[in-house]
């Protein structure tokens, strides 16, 4: 009896659920070089926006003394439009005097939730950390991986320091 009275009210309250909080918030699907630049350039980075090898968007930027690349993946070039992506990871790297020991990588991808870190060709420490559109993302959530990024790079440093 009381889900026959309750039914129709809750057929009523999900549309509520379904809109966004604020429609006039953009979601976006792709991204480009243009559009991150700005985001970061937000945020207080400087960034400068190249393009890679195969002509995708490229960003080398700097935050707080912290050099870091934003690499764009899953891009499309529309006939006359700006090449636009569906994917970026931000990385950084390490040259160290004494190299990590593949243990200590290993350990701190154990423990951390953001990012990988691993040793490249060279011997550099690496982290990345992925960020993908699918679905659709807001600038918001955009700065806030940026964000997150930074806070994986700290906590990265924190484990170079112990064991250098």
């Amino acid at each position: 009896m009381i889900l026959r009275f309750l039914a129709p009210l809750l057929v009523l309250t999900i549309p509520a659920f379904a809109r966004t909080p604020a429609d006039n918030i953009p979601v976006m699907h792709t991204i480009n070089g243009d559009q991150v630049l700005s985001l970061l350039k937000e945020v207080g980075d400087t960034p400068r926006l190249m393009t890679d090898e195969v002509g995708d968007p490229l960003v080398h930027a700097q935050a707080d003394g912290t050099h870091y690349s934003v690499i764009f993946y899953d891009c499309e070039s529309p006939e006359g439009q700006v090449k636009t992506c569906r994917a970026l990871q931000y990385r950084t790297w390490y040259r160290l005097d004494v190299p990590l020991s593949a243990t200590d990588i290993n350990e701190w991808n154990r423990l951390s939730r953001l990012g990988r870190a691993y040793l490249d060709d060279d011997g550099d420490a690496t982290i990345e950390y992925n960020v993908r559109l699918q679905g659709g993302v807001t600038p918001q959530h955009l700065r806030e991986q940026r964000d997150w990024f930074l806070r994986a790079i700290s906590e990265f440093e924190r484990m170079l320091v112990t064991t250098q």
